[in-house]
């Protein structure tokens, strides 16, 4: 995670030289407007990576680079980490108590991180993909309200288990652009989609998994998520509840990693290593639930 910071807040030196740039191209000569320029650009994107850091939110470009390994394309990593940071933004912005000062820094860098995808010369699949993923944002934000209250009103377990699935794989999908961004150079419609699948179910789980850390958090600042509702219930237990609905998303795992067996090792990799980070999700999430009172 800090090579990842680490090249995220040297990005803000490709800002820095364009602003430097256009000050020079205004007239503007006062030394004191380019020294703020740049004290607030970093400030920005420190308040960005210590979330990431902190664990508070999650940068998705680090689960993909883990996925893929030595077959990640390192030349896209800026843009997919500018990507993470917009996401992170606006969730933030729509869901957390911020501050004057912090929405100022959080609109700083969004605008920061903005011109940088708009400066790289980006190919063209990349920008569909970005288009796409800011509209599946607005799908989710829309389907979690209306999904989360069916699941509230929902009695029949199986049926409670099915719209669990369903939301929170369409939560996942916030990591098919990263994933996309990694496949640019790949032209195999079947493996790109295998791939991604398994990078979304691993996704939903890792949701799953925050929800169940940020119970406290959650409840503190009356949030409800799957977790939340859950604790709640008198019919069944957390445990039950996170048993059957992580064998839903293993068996669709399962299948996918089962059908790359004869995959090229830079095909292979990616899907062999999103299973185990499921696997070792799976483990986690159930020590936590041991914790829970």
């Amino acid at each position: 995670m800090k090579k990842i910071v680490s090249i995220y807040k040297k990005s803000v030196q490709k800002n820095v030289k364009d602003i430097k740039s256009i000050l020079k191209k205004l007239d503007i000569k006062n030394p004191e407007v380019f020294t703020s320029c740049k004290k607030y650009l970093e400030m920005s994107a420190d308040n960005v990576t210590k979330k990431w850091l902190s664990g508070r939110k999650y940068a998705r470009t680090f689960f993909v680079k883990k996925a893929f390994g030595k077959y990640y394309p390192k030349k896209y990593t800026e843009i997919s980490l500018s990507i993470d940071a917009m996401i992170n933004i606006l969730d933030d912005l729509v869901d957390e108590k911020i501050n004057e000062q912090e929405k100022l820094l959080f609109i700083l860098e969004f605008i920061r991180v903005y011109s940088l995808c708009n400066l790289n010369k980006l190919k063209d699949k990349i920008q569909v993909a970005i288009g796409h993923d800011f509209h599946k944002l607005i799908t989710i934000a829309i389907s979690e309200g209306i999904y989360q209250k069916d699941i509230a009103q929902e009695k029949d377990f199986k049926k409670v288990i099915e719209k669990s699935v369903e939301i929170l794989g369409c939560r996942g999908t916030d990591i098919n652009v990263f994933n996309e961004i990694a496949l640019t150079d790949i032209n195999n419609k079947k493996i790109e989609n295998n791939i991604k699948e398994i990078g979304r179910i691993f996704r939903a789980i890792n949701i799953f998994k925050k929800d169940i850390e940020d119970i406290e958090y959650d409840r503190k600042n009356n949030m409800e998520t799957l977790v939340t509702l859950m604790l709640s219930r008198k019919n069944y237990s957390l445990f039950e509840y996170t048993e059957a609905l992580l064998n839903e998303f293993f068996k669709k795992a399962e299948k996918i990693r089962s059908s790359a067996e004869s995959l090229e090792k830079r095909y292979k990799t990616p899907i062999e290593n999103y299973y185990i980070m499921i696997e070792d999700s799976k483990k986690e999430i159930f020590k936590l639930i041991s914790k829970i009172k």
